[in-house]
């Protein structure tokens, strides 16, 4: 495609587009500012003379179907007064900018309207984390929508291990009610609090993990009645009971039949016709020889069923 046909789809009038490259995921455009000097910021003098250039890369909205990456390459003048190196800046882009706004704004309408996170991810090359946040980030603040008869309450970190937001949804339309700062039991009850009497009155159903924060808000907002714990955790602590009983049991075996047991690992939550008569032989074998692991293998079937 002809530059000027791609600058006058980029609508960026500071840059000019110097390349592209048509990968196999996705088109990069190397761009550069019109401008070839700059003012030094110290001394006021025009700078000319180029040192050095970085890249910087920018996601914008897709050309022709192809996910588009913008390559800016900004460059570091000398100045000849003061020997002061200053890197140009951008007027388009903030300093820690990642991605152009238009396309911030069309991937948040896109979610909300109901568009999988995974679709969005692939059609814009991006990552399915980076939709979610991008979706909820800016919703603190906003007006919430009303609280459904079911809602869900959990949380999502904005920095991994630092930083985390908790959020609320209606279960039955699957849209975001809320999302607030912090996920702390306070945190919690003072947003619910703070809703009308009516609404509250409304929740019959409140589905969240086996977080403690969230089961001491959820019952001292509505009761011992309406709490309900989502099936994946329930599984996920099922399995977590299984893995132990099978440590117990390793320890309990020479180095061959641990490997043995090993192998049969991924096995064990399947179901008898998911297996082939080996499988289900040497499964047999375990549980006749360890009852406690029959127990609890019989166990986590009935639970998942």
């Amino acid at each position: 495609m002809d530059f000027h046909c791609i600058e006058a789809l980029l609508n960026l009038p500071e840059f000019r587009v110097t390349a592209q490259v048509l990968g196999p995921k996705q088109l990069e455009l190397h761009l550069e500012r019109r401008e070839n000097a700059m003012v030094c910021p110290r001394c006021q003098t025009s700078c000319s003379r180029v040192k050095e250039s970085r890249p910087r890369y920018i996601h914008d909205l897709p050309i022709l179907e192809h996910p588009v990456v913008l390559r800016l390459h900004l460059r570091r003048f000398a100045c000849p007064a003061c020997r002061h190196r200053p890197w140009e800046k951008s007027e388009t882009f903030g300093r820690r900018t990642k991605w152009t706004e238009r396309l911030y704004k069309q991937v948040r309408q896109e979610f909300l309207r109901g568009c999988p996170g995974k679709e969005l991810a692939r059609r814009y090359g991006l990552s399915e984390r980076t939709v979610f946040r991008w979706t909820f980030e800016r919703s603190r603040g906003g007006r919430p929508r009303k609280l459904g008869r079911v809602i869900g309450i959990d949380e999502y970190a904005r920095r991994k291990g630092h930083r985390y937001n908790t959020l609320i949804v209606d279960v039955d339309t699957g849209k975001p009610i809320v999302t607030f700062p912090g996920r702390r039991a306070d945190d919690v009850v003072a947003w619910l609090r703070s809703r009308p009497p009516e609404e509250l009155a409304r929740v019959e159903v409140v589905v969240a993990d086996m977080s403690k924060p969230y089961a001491a808000a959820i019952k001292e907002v509505f009761g011992d009645q309406v709490q309900v714990i989502d099936r994946f955790h329930v599984v996920q602590q099922a399995v977590e009971a299984l893995e132990a009983v099978l440590r117990v049991v390793k320890n309990q075996l020479d180095l061959d039949e641990a490997q043995a047991l090993k192998k049969l690992r991924k096995r064990w939550l399947k179901s008898a016709d998911q297996l082939n008569v080996d499988e289900i032989i040497a499964r047999y074998d375990w549980c006749r020889r360890f009852p406690a692991l029959r127990e609890t293998l019989n166990w986590v079937q009935d639970l998942r069923r």
